[in-house]
């Protein structure tokens, strides 16, 4: 079987296969693999779809970031046009969903603040994705997500391919106002699917389904997600907030949407280090308690000192006097013998009186 080749990529398999058109794995002599995507036939000859995958690769080629597929050139061959990217060695999000039915909750999260700071960095360059979603995700060996396929994104300034007020993007992740009016969308929208999807790597199911697109975009616009089951409150309440229906309410960027994140994830290993042991009873035994239950040996030796009396009954006395009742005994014999003393004075100035009188 005859090699094929475009330009000096030799092409190896056949990896992806869109509506824009299939995707390769290929090999340079020198520099070694490459994913490379070609324009499908039948748009090949189209204007208007020619200028949009050049715009795609033109969008792409500005991004350079480790959770971006790396865009290496642009070539056409033979009359065709080839997009030469960045190959990934592993699959797509949705490959990885698909296979485990959900993923667990730290990786889940691994996963999506790679995404989270991939998008960050490309609407700070002013480009908004518009489809983001599973199958554009790709987690490599290592575990470190990428994003790709920006073949509907827009930049900022409103800049775009597509007819005007046409609805482009996956249903399941589209955000309302992406439904309702595609003309006025901004980065929130691409937070709106992150919640989404978000939702989808937790639970195994997207947020929304229903037999027909139409359906599942009034959902989108008119319902509630349903909560996930075993979800902390802290973290679906982020999911609810991405998914808010007015863009207005949702995180106001991916970047303030990692941060969240991130908080959760501290208050999550506080409360790991925090959790208590379990112990055995003897080990209870050791745990110094609170001076409010037992109080310090200094003040039971007090009570002990204060609180019986001379026959070893306990007292009833004043918690807010506890010495008074010692202080009543000491002070009522010494009244005794002043009295006494008074008295014996009083006898003897009556005898020298009646002595001196007589004589």
């Amino acid at each position: 079987m005859s090699k094929r080749f475009v330009r000096e990529y030799e092409i190896l398999s056949v990896i992806g296969d869109g509506g824009m058109g299939k995707v390769f794995l290929a090999r340079h002599e020198y520099l070694g693999n490459f994913a490379i995507k070609m324009l499908a036939s039948q748009l090949n000859h189209d204007k208007s779809f020619r200028a949009r995958f050049i715009e795609e690769a033109k969008i792409h080629f500005k991004l350079v970031h480790d959770n971006i597929v790396r865009i290496h050139t642009l070539i056409e061959d033979r009359g065709r046009l080839f997009l030469v990217m960045e190959y990934v060695d592993g699959g797509s999000l949705d490959e990885l969903i698909q296979k485990n039915g959900k993923l667990t909750e730290n990786q889940a999260i691994s996963i999506f603040q790679d995404v989270l700071k991939g998008l960050d960095y490309a609407h700070r360059k002013g480009i908004i994705h518009r489809d983001i979603k599973p199958s554009n995700i790709l987690v490599s060996s290592d575990g470190t997500a990428k994003i790709m396929d920006f073949g509907i994104a827009i930049t900022a300034d409103g800049k775009r391919m597509t007819k005007t007020g046409t609805t482009l993007g996956t249903s399941w992740y589209m955000s309302p106002e992406q439904i309702q009016t595609p003309k006025a969308i901004d980065h929130r929208s691409d937070v709106y699917s992150m919640g989404a999807i978000l939702y989808e790597m937790l639970s195994g199911n997207v947020p929304f389904e229903g037999e027909n697109d139409f359906h599942i975009y009034q959902q989108h616009v008119n319902n509630p997600p349903k909560k996930i089951e075993c979800c902390s409150n802290i973290l679906w309440n982020i999911i609810n907030k991405a998914l808010e229906k007015n863009r207005d309410q949702r995180f106001d960027g991916c970047g303030l949407f990692l941060e969240y994140i991130h908080e959760f994830e501290r208050i999550q290993s506080t409360e790991k280090i925090t959790e208590p042991d379990s112990t055995t009873d003897n080990d209870h035994h050791n745990v110094i308690k609170p001076d409010e239950e037992n109080g310090s040996n200094e003040n039971n030796e007090a009570k002990n000192n204060t609180d019986i009396d001379i026959d070893g009954e306990l007292l009833d006395q004043d918690d807010d006097h506890p010495n008074d009742n010692n202080g009543n005994y000491e002070t009522t014999e010494l009244s005794v013998h002043w009295f006494m003393y008074v008295v014996v004075l009083f006898l003897i100035f009556i005898i020298v009186y009646a002595i001196v009188s007589n004589g």
